[in-house]
């Protein structure tokens, strides 16, 4: 018999720029969560037209955090009011299957080497 392959769930964070980090930070501290990312990102489209011929362009970052099927709907709750995406204009938080997924994985630190 071969093991049942873990299920993962991938949630993107779409946030206004310099709040990812922060709640990265938390995401790892508080939840234990190693396997995330966060990138900027600029774009504009045509509800940020200033003019006939110039866009405003809009700053954002987005985070991705692959999370163990079974802690997905805990995962998605905490980032949903960590990041102020329970704010009007606050941003916009999806959740996705995955069909295959492997997360990071940290080294064991050796306890009797201190690291």
């Amino acid at each position: 018999m071969s093991a049942a392959i873990p299920r993962f769930k991938l949630i993107h964070c779409l946030l206004p720029a310099g709040v990812a980090t922060a709640v990265m930070e938390r995401l790892y501290a508080e939840k234990g969560i190693v396997s995330l990312f966060h990138h900027h990102a600029r774009g504009g489209g045509i509800s940020t037209r200033k003019g006939r011929e110039s866009f405003h362009y809009v700053e954002r970052e987005i985070a991705s955090v692959l999370v163990p099927e079974e802690r997905a709907d805990e995962i998605f709750e905490f980032l949903y009011t960590a990041t102020g995406v329970n704010q009007p204009h606050a941003g916009m938080i999806l959740m996705e299957k995955t069909i295959l997924a492997k997360p990071l994985l940290l080294p064991e630190e050796d306890a009797e080497s201190g690291g």
